[in-house]
């Protein structure tokens, strides 16, 4: 898979995001988000660590630090487990208390009252994350990460083989000519 492929491919996810955000469907949306995450992590790093390393690595490269948010790589990563396995904040890492829960703010609500929240109610087993800085930050991150490549071709090729086993979707017309190019194989053998 060639640059422009991949990035046509990672910015799918962020127009995903994006509609989703945009319908006010905001649980859904962070799913994609952790999950474009979690690709992200893999193409960095493929199977030499474990996912939530892969994850909290990517993070702290691409991601971090968010504005007037205190989360780090942990509570996004122990928020992504919570969301996508069960679809709740609370993961592993925050029931052990090696993880936050975060606190999300969007639209027209304001991460500085969930700061307050936080302080006044001594609520510190939280994080607070404001979903579009979020978003931002993940579409800057993939930019960052696709520039890498560009600056590294040793890493780019690794990342582009992997990249080459994502999920592929087929047109009607892609998959008839598959057919008959199969078909006439066939045939001549």
């Amino acid at each position: 898979m060639a640059l422009k492929n991949l990035r046509q491919e990672l910015f799918k996810i962020c127009e995903a995001i994006e509609l989703c955000m945009s319908k006010k469907i905001t649980t859904s949306s962070l799913i994609l988000l952790y999950s474009g995450m979690d690709i992200l992590g893999w193409l960095e790093y493929g199977d030499s660590l474990r996912s939530g390393q892969r994850f909290r690595n990517w993070v702290e490269t691409y991601i971090l630090p968010l504005p007037d948010s205190s989360c780090n790589s942990t509570d996004l990563y122990g928020a992504r487990c919570g969301l996508v396995h069960t679809f709740t904040p609370y993961s592993d890492l925050s029931k052990k208390g090696k993880a936050r829960k975060i606190l999300y703010a969007w639209g027209t609500s304001e991460i500085h009252d969930l700061n307050q929240m936080i302080d006044l109610a001594n609520m510190n087993e939280y994080a607070p994350v404001k979903i579009e800085a979020l978003i931002i930050a993940f579409r800057n991150g993939i930019k960052s990460f696709l520039s890498d490549l560009q600056e590294t071709p040793e890493k780019a090729k690794v990342v582009y083989v992997r990249a080459a086993s994502f999920f592929k979707t087929m047109s009607e017309e892609e998959k008839d000519d598959l057919l008959n190019w199969a078909r006439l194989a066939l045939e001549r053998a």
